[in-house]
């Protein structure tokens, strides 16, 4: 489907735009630079990498460890796919598989998993230069992409989740719904709120292609299943339903926030009056009671907009972000794919792309450091400032994405549907 241009602003805000976008991607550069020499000083990344500065990776070692455990779905009550656990137990060496914990799979097959690391990496960085191959700026929004701070955290979890940028581009790349039967399918199986993918097919496809894409789903999960080996999978639907991804404090709310979570939790570590408290729950439910009916409201009309699923998709997956904290800061790269496909086709206004980069940079590095560390040259003052940015910046610039986004479509629907002179 062609894709309708919008407006993109006067040549100086898009002059102005293109040198915040060098200004940021060469400030991504440096902060690489501050990240290794304190690696090499320290012997761990920086803030505001780590929750726990000894779990470096542990995402990636605790799937290899759990995979080859037999009560994984039983007693463990993991919900990752049965594929993703085959996956898990390809990249454990042989040698380390017997082990206590997954702390002694990281120290047994470190070298060995830093060498999968390089060629997964090479192929998620490879796959997004693909997309963004031949658009306006292109090398500098793919270095912003790869140093941006949710892909260095993830990279420094060590999560799966890169695993899935390859496909993700398959899947805007492709043309037509066939092409993208095969990668939609896969996709769920790497991380399940994927699925969120689906809705704009099942809304707007024939049946023969919904028919199609479920048959699919079920296909590969049995197929993973089969290669896992172990029955006990069945479990994962009751898993997933006994998750709970919350969050008890504002510690823990504040970190790597794409949700306005730690609105509950202010008001009582500053000590302030009950009712103050209640209103900020209160204002955190309001939003997300608005982005749910904006939503709502933006689906029903969905046959109108006449935009490619894969644009209809980056908007779901935003609103997943700012409704629930569960996928964690490190899913933004799971939007990449879209985003790049979007500048491609110069599909984004300037105030879109400006809130892209401010959404790829990291926020104030010191506030963990001194939580954990108590620096003591840092300032109450600045310690607070700086928490507070950590904590709602990122959230508002995502639901003012979302609200971009959806505002820009209706405008293109009602452009194109009003009689021209």
């Amino acid at each position: 489907m062609n894709i309708p241009n919008f407006p993109k602003g006067s040549n100086i805000s898009e002059e102005r735009h293109t040198l915040f976008l060098k200004i940021s991607a060469t400030g991504l550069v440096l902060f690489i630079l501050y990240v290794i020499s304190n690696i090499f000083l320290n012997g761990f990344v920086p803030p505001p990498f780590f929750y726990n500065q000894n779990d470096h990776g542990m995402d990636f070692f605790n799937i290899n460890w759990m995979a080859h455990q037999e009560d994984v779905y039983s007693v463990r009550k993991v919900f990752y796919s049965p594929l993703m656990l085959w996956l898990g137990k390809l990249m454990t060496p042989e040698g380390c598989v017997d082990l206590p914990n997954a702390f002694a799979t990281r120290s047994c097959a470190i070298q060995v998993s830093l060498f999968q690391w390089s060629a997964f990496l090479s192929a998620a960085f490879g796959a997004l230069w693909l997309v963004l191959r031949g658009s306006k700026n292109s090398i500098w929004w793919w270095l912003l992409f790869i140093l941006s701070f949710p892909m260095l955290y993830g990279i420094e979890r060590g999560n799966y989740i890169v695993l899935a940028l390859p496909l993700l581009v398959w899947y805007v790349l492709s043309l037509g719904l066939p092409g993208r039967l095969l990668p939609l399918s896969l996709l769920p199986l790497f991380k399940y709120y994927l699925g969120i993918l689906f809705i704009p097919y099942l809304l707007k496809a024939s049946w023969k292609f919904k028919i199609y894409l479920v048959f699919f789903f079920i296909l590969f999960n049995l197929l993973g299943a089969w290669l896992y080996g172990n029955s006990d999978w069945i479990n994962i639907p009751s898993n997933l339903l006994n998750f709970s991804g919350g969050v008890s404090n504002f510690l823990e709310a504040a970190w790597g926030p794409t949700t306005f979570s730690a609105f509950k939790f202010i008001a009582n570590l500053y000590g302030a009056p009950y009712w103050i408290s209640i209103c900020l729950q209160w204002l955190s439910v309001i939003v997300r009671i608005w982005v749910i009916c904006r939503l709502v409201i933006y689906l029903i009309d969905i046959d109108k907009l006449l935009l490619d699923e894969a644009y209809l998709s980056l908007v779901l997956f935003i609103a997943l972000l700012v409704l629930s904290p569960s996928p964690g800061m490190y899913s933004i790269i799971l939007a990449f794919p879209f985003i790049a496909y979007g500048l491609r086709n110069s599909f984004f206004t300037v105030k879109e792309k400006a809130l892209i980069v401010l959404m790829c940079l990291p926020f104030p590095i010191p506030v963990f450091e001194a939580m954990y560390f108590e620096v003591p040259e840092m300032s109450e003052k600045f310690r607070w400032i700086s928490l507070q940015l950590q904590s709602f910046a990122l959230p508002i610039i995502l639901l003012v994405l979302f609200y971009e986004l959806t505002k820009k479509s209706v405008e293109i629907a009602n452009e194109a549907s009003s009689p021209r002179n």
